[in-house]
């Protein structure tokens, strides 16, 4: 399918407006109507044959409904790329499991079309798939040590853990395998227990051992039975020499019942100290640290349930961070694309506040703060000396190639010493040039000089008597009151200089009549502020007095009522511009003043609910499902409102688990509530 608008445009033009409208399709699925109204209107601008652009034109101006798939439908399949192709590529990286790859591709193709909406999906996926692989990998490489050292349970419990992340790993069955294979060995030879106990020497004891050595034919536990106890060693202080190779060997089965005792409450202490060291890196926003800290607990209790929470806690929070910053990585990279550099610069290091070691961000930095490169300076002209045609080609340089200096004896200098060359008359010259160069130039200059003074009359009267017939029709229009005829005949006229000047003055006296004119004719804004402000809407009737100024400066009338509303609490003013702005924070803080001051005031009560509910929803599309959730927990703690019920249900879905497209496509299907 071709390019849904004027074929004969550029197809870098062609490129660029498609890139334009993906973003005007994502501010008006943000619910920034004004903001995708402007660029609409600059895409039509450029190609008023730009089919999507004047359906969405229309939507937006009369509220209708519009179906955003097929509009993004129509430019990505008139797009320069086929994005089938790129989707097509992704999906068999994913499915041999190399997930990078899949992201570069699928970041290359947003390059070229932002507004894809599946793309950015499969795109998410694949970077949550990449990411639990990676910690997966984590996890099976402490189940393959536990697995060498002989720990089952702890092995099942890493693989248990790396199967909650990746459940299609090809290695989790080999290594399940192995760890069952090594608890049924661990059931048929359970571990051995040696209690050794302590023996009274007998009489003959001193002469068991040697009898037993001379004749080889006593049994050994009659030797063993000739030890002395540990007790008696000391009491002897070591005075039993024909037995000491035995009794090293006994000394090593005595232990002592007191560190048995103590190995559990060691084992407690290092988990305290385990979970006090990944709850401060938590805390400081390491979250990869934490989860690294806390899973070591799993080697000393492969069953401690708190490690479990706490890790499962650690890795939602540090996905909605990563969440978070390729959102406004995509928000930075657009905007640098756009020539917003200062927006781009600030994106950017929000980026890398959020993830220290994002690599685009770094780039991209790097690309906004590496200032230009200056132009090479003008190579310096060699002067070329004059050639002498006299010279003898066998006498030396005065100067070798080399840079040495040839060192000869003074008859040698004497032999060698050339003979003066005849001088020649010098040629006049002027400026290091030759007089006749000189003067043939300067002839040249001054024939082009007078051909240009005798057509500059024939090309530029015409233009000139142009101008002034147009300045003259247009001061003709304007007498007429026609300010707007006047106002595009100026327009359309193409000069330069001080015409230039002229011209742009007699415009902006035209528009200023042509505003003036228009303010005679604007509805009365004083009529329409009195009626909101019986029914009770003072937001309502502020932000009309504010419409009736900008048109007419310091209309008494529209100062009076507005000093009238300003008495009655100081924040509306206040509130009334946070509508204005759809700056959803500053209207919940200036309501809740405002219903601090006046409990049952209506609109106050409907500006708070709505801005919060309008606010939660820009969270959730900004993936911060956590402030958002805390946001309809506070609306629905304050009335019944099933809306808000549900969309916090959804919200506590997704606390504890990564989004996925149904996420986004809910989320996208939220309609904000008005403030006016």
């Amino acid at each position: 399918m071709s390019y849904p608008g004027d074929r004969a445009l550029d197809p870098v033009v062609q490129q660029r407006i498609m890139t334009a409208f993906g973003e005007a399709v994502r501010l008006y699925r943000e619910g920034h109507a004004e903001e995708c109204r402007t660029i609409l209107r600059s895409i039509l601008e450029i190609d008023p044959a730009f089919v999507p652009a004047q359906r969405l034109s229309s939507a937006v101006a009369s509220g209708a409904p519009v179906d955003l798939g097929e509009l993004l439908g129509q430019v990505t399949a008139g797009a320069a790329i086929r994005p089938e192709e790129y989707l097509a590529k992704a999906r068999g990286a994913m499915a041999a499991r190399d997930f990078q790859a899949a992201v570069v591709i699928l970041q290359e193709l947003l390059r070229e079309l932002p507004g894809l909406a599946e793309a950015r999906t499969l795109l998410a996926e694949a970077q949550q798939r990449g990411r639990a692989t990676t910690e997966a990998q984590g996890y099976l490489q402490r189940a393959r040590q536990a697995l060498e050292v002989g720990m089952a349970d702890a092995a099942h419990s890493f693989l248990e853990a790396a199967e909650r992340l990746d459940p299609s790993h090809p290695e989790l069955a080999e290594l399940r395998e192995a760890a069952e294979r090594l608890a049924r060995e661990g059931e048929r030879h359970p571990d051995f227990e040696f209690s050794v106990r302590s023996g009274e020497a007998g009489p003959g004891a001193a002469g068991a051992a040697p009898g037993t050595a001379a004749g080889g034919a006593a049994p050994v536990q009659a030797a063993t039975e000739a030890l002395p106890s540990p007790s008696q060693e000391v009491r002897q202080g070591g005075a039993v020499a024909g037995s000491a190779g035995f009794e090293a060997a006994a000394s090593e089965f005595v232990f002592s019942a007191a560190e048995e005792a103590e190995a559990p409450a060691r084992s407690d202490e290092r988990i305290a100290a385990l979970l006090q060291q990944g709850q401060e890196a938590f805390e400081h926003g390491d979250f990869a640290a934490a989860i690294d800290t806390w899973s070591r607990i799993y080697l000393i209790d492969p069953h401690h349930e708190e490690a479990g929470q706490r890790i499962e806690e650690a890795r939602r929070r540090r996905e909605e961070v990563e969440r978070l910053a390729e959102h406004r990585f995509f928000e930075a990279r657009d905007a640098f694309e756009q020539g917003r550099l200062d927006e781009a610069r600030r994106l950017c290091q929000e980026v890398l506040e959020l993830q220290p070691q994002h690599l685009d961000a770094h780039d991209l930095l790097q690309r906004l703060e590496t200032p230009a490169a200056p132009p090479p300076p003008p190579m310096p002209s060699l002067e070329v000396g004059e050639e002498d045609l006299f010279r003898d080609d066998f006498v030396p340089a005065k100067t070798p190639i080399s840079g040495s200096v040839p060192v000869t004896t003074p008859a040698a200098a004497a032999v060698a010493a050339p003979r003066p060359a005849p001088a020649r008359p010098a040629a006049p010259r002027l400026a290091g040039l030759p007089l006749p160069l000189v003067a043939a130039v300067a002839g040249a200059l001054v024939l082009l000089l007078a051909v240009g003074l005798v057509l500059r009359g024939k090309l530029f009267g015409s233009a000139e008597s142009d101008i002034q017939a147009g300045l003259a029709e247009a001061e003709k229009l304007a007498g007429q009151g026609q300010f707007q005829q006047a106002v595009t005949l100026l327009q359309s006229l193409e000069v330069e200089g001080e015409a230039a000047n002229q011209v742009r003055q007699r415009l902006l006296e035209y528009q200023r009549q042509l505003r003036s004119a228009k303010t005679a004719t604007t509805p009365d804004e004083a009529k329409v502020a009195r009626q909101a402000l019986a029914e009770g809407r003072r937001v309502q009737a502020l932000l009309s007095i504010r419409q009736g100024l900008a048109k007419v400066p310091g209309d008494k009338e529209l100062e009076a009522l507005r000093a009238e509303i300003t008495a009655v609490h100081p924040v509306l003013p206040a509130l009334a511009e946070a509508v204005s702005a759809r700056d959803y924070e500053r209207v919940r803080t200036h309501a809740a003043s405002l219903l601090s001051a006046l409990p049952g005031d209506a609109e106050g009560q409907r500006l708070w609910t709505a801005a919060t509910f309008d606010l939660a929803v820009a969270q959730l599309r900004k993936y911060q499902v956590a402030s958002a959730y805390a946001l309809l927990q506070e609306l629905t703690a304050r009335g019944d409102d099933p809306e808000a019920v549900r969309l916090k249900e959804f919200a506590a879905t997704y606390r504890s688990r990564p989004v996925d497209p149904r996420y986004q496509i809910f989320v996208a299907s939220i309609e904000m509530r008005p403030l006016e």
